[in-house]
């Protein structure tokens, strides 16, 4: 064979061999998202419900936003969770964001303490998303209409507030676990308040840009609740 080809034959099957990779099982780290109309129950959506939680409880200062990177973390947008956050779709388990949600150490688990540990619904949710695939979805459907403590209410309090209202010792002594808790809260026109940040009152979350951690869907629900007359139903 003539040298010159057999050079460039040998070089080509170099080459070949090692551009092979390892199979990554990473989800896809895109801001793309896809949103659909109608909500599946059964479902966990991203924009719905896991970037609330991880916006209320780890993206903020002095912990996983852009600017401060906590050991290298950042959790602002889905493609920041997805690769600093090691998210594998499909495997919880091998997942870091999953991981240091229920680790038994210490000087490991998220959110470090004094902070209050995510709830096990808020867990479950995280969990099951990444079982899902950790998809950048949305729920586009918003029913203000036929609210409902258990169905709506109940879960926007697990998803959103209890990060910081629940536990031995809630923000402000003001606990959000139990129908009682809110309800109270309803009552004295605290809730809609806090959620619309209408003057005189806090904002809920409490956080400097907290307009981004309840989203309109669920603010209308809450106050739909509440001008119903906060039912237990």
């Amino acid at each position: 064979m003539n040298k010159i080809i057999f050079f460039w034959v040998m070089l080509l099957t170099i080459a070949a061999t090692s551009c092979k990779h390892e199979p990554q099982d990473l989800a896809i780290a895109t801001d793309d998202s896809t949103a659909t109309e109608d909500c599946n129950s059964d479902t966990i959506y991203f924009k719905n419900t896991i970037q609330p939680i991880i916006n209320a409880s780890c993206a903020y200062s002095g912990c996983h936003d852009v600017t401060t990177a906590e050991d290298g973390v950042i959790l602002d947008t889905y493609a920041n969770i997805i690769q600093t956050g090691k998210v594998k779709a499909g495997k919880p388990e091998d997942s870091k964001l999953y991981k240091v949600l229920v680790e038994n150490d210490p000087d490991d688990i998220m959110p470090p303490p004094p902070g209050s540990p995510l709830s096990s619904v808020q867990i479950n949710d995280i969990y099951q998303w990444i079982l899902q695939g950790a998809k950048n979805n949305e729920c586009l459907g918003c029913d203000s209409v036929n609210v409902t403590f258990a169905g709506n209410i109940l879960p926007i309090m697990q998803t959103i507030c209890q990060t910081c209202h629940s536990g031995s010792a809630p923000l402000g002594n003001l606990s959000l676990v139990t129908y009682d808790d809110v309800s109270a809260v309803a009552m004295t026109g605290q809730l809609v308040g806090a959620v619309t940040h209408a003057d005189g009152y806090f904002t809920m979350p409490d956080k400097e840009d907290s307009t981004k951690y309840i989203p309109n869907c669920k603010i209308k629900q809450i106050i739909k609740w509440v001008n119903d007359g906060y039912p237990d139903n």
